[in-house]
């Protein structure tokens, strides 16, 4: 796997595998700031990381928190039926 530099603008792929190494990029990113950030950080944070994947993945700050909320909406439905409280 190619490690991407730190805080480096990513361009679109120019192969299919290329666009999808992005986008798998992008989602890693996003999981790593989830799980390491809190409260007005973490909005910043993922603020930067969109930005910084705008070409790979183009999603407005809108439709950003409309994927974000309908993915916590599903987590915590996931999580009512095992029966774990978060």
């Amino acid at each position: 796997m190619k490690i991407l530099p730190d805080a480096e603008k990513v361009h679109r792929g120019k192969s299919e595998r290329d666009i999808l190494r992005g986008i798998s990029n992008y989602t890693n990113q996003i999981c790593f700031i989830i799980g390491s950030t809190q409260g007005d950080e973490k909005t910043i944070v993922l603020r930067e990381n969109r930005d910084r994947f705008e070409k790979t993945v183009p999603v407005s700050e809108k439709q950003f928190r409309e994927i974000w909320d309908s993915a916590k909406d599903e987590i915590r439905k996931f999580l009512e039926v095992i029966e774990i409280r978060g």
